[in-house]
C-alpha cells in the first residue's frame, strides 16, 4: 500500500465516525497527493564528512547551516508552483497563481534560499511586494521544501553513518 493510499484509509476511517471532518481531509490528501508527486529526484548530494558532521552535531549546530547555496532546490521550486493551486491556500490561491506565473526562476531560487537562512525581513518584503499573506507564505515555502530537506537529511544521515 502506498503512502496515499494509507493516508485515504485513515482518512476515511475518521469521516465515518464524523462527516464534519470531509473537508479537512480532502485538503489534507490533496497535499500529501501533491508532495508525492513532486518527490525530489537526482538531486545533487553535499559532501560531507563524518568529522564535520560529528563537530556539527556536538556543538549542536545544524547540518546544513551555512550550507543553504550549496542545496539543490530544483525539485522546490515546481513543487513551489503545484502548491499554488492547493486548495488549503484558501482565498489565497489566486493571488499565490498570480505570483507563481510572475516569478522568474532566479527569484524563487532566490525566495527559497533567504527562506532557509531564516532572513524573515526579506520575506515580508516579498510578500508585500506580491501582495501575499505574510503567514500563508511561509506555509507554502515550509512545504516547497520539505521533500528536498527529507533528502538531504537522508543523505547527512547516511554519510554520518559511512
Amino acid at each position: 500500500m502506498s503512502q496515499i493510499e494509507a493516508v485515504k484509509k485513515t482518512w476515511q476511517r475518521t469521516v465515518t465516525k464524523n462527516k464534519s471532518y470531509k473537508p479537512f481531509m480532502k485538503v489534507h490528501i490533496e497535499l500529501v497527493e501533491i508532495l508525492e508527486n513532486h518527490s525530489p529526484e537526482g538531486l545533487t548530494e553535499l559532501n560531507l564528512s563524518a568529522t564535520d558532521l560529528t563537530d556539527r552535531m556536538d556543538r549542536g549546530i545544524p547540518f546544513l547551516e551555512g550550507r543553504e547555496d550549496e542545496l539543490d532546490l530544483s525539485a522546490a521550486y515546481p513543487l513551489f508552483a503545484a502548491l499554488t493551486s492547493w486548495s488549503g491556500l484558501g482565498h489565497a490561491k489566486s493571488v499565490f497563481k498570480r505570483a507563481a506565473r510572475n516569478l522568474s526562476d532566479h527569484e524563487m531560487m532566490n525566495l527559497l534560499r533567504v527562506w532557509l537562512k531564516g532572513e524573515e525581513p526579506y520575506i515580508t518584503h516579498f510578500a508585500s511586494r506580491h501582495q501575499l499573506p505574510v503567514d500563508v507564505l511561509y506555509v507554502v515555502l515550509r512545504y516547497s521544501l520539505l521533500p528536498t530537506l527529507a533528502f538531504y537529511s537522508k543523505t547527512v544521515l547516511r554519510q554520518r553513518t559511512v
